[in-house]
């Protein structure tokens, strides 16, 4: 039973992990992104942010594509703590 708990929590970890680094607003990545922009794009790509409709189109790509990108990380940190171990 513990180390189904600790699965589900590595899973979960890993799970948060990766959204929090998607960089599409309303996803937490997007706030890492006007680092990287220049200066005079700043106003524009938080116009652009605050916009509802992108917000959704946001949760909407991220909702499809999760799991093209979730299954390959999580299989692959498994492998890294368990070597020669077949998962997935």
């Amino acid at each position: 039973a513990a180390v189904l708990l600790v699965s589900i929590f590595f899973s979960m970890n890993l799970l948060l992990f990766v959204l929090n680094m998607i960089p599409l607003p309303p996803l937490d990545g997007s706030g890492a992104l006007p680092l990287l922009l220049p200066e005079s794009w700043l106003a524009g790509y938080r116009n652009l942010a605050n916009q509802p409709m992108v917000g959704i189109i946001g949760l909407l790509i991220v909702w499809n594509l999760i799991g093209e990108v979730f299954f390959p990380l999580l299989y692959g940190a498994i492998g890294l703590l368990y070597p020669g171990v077949s998962y997935g």
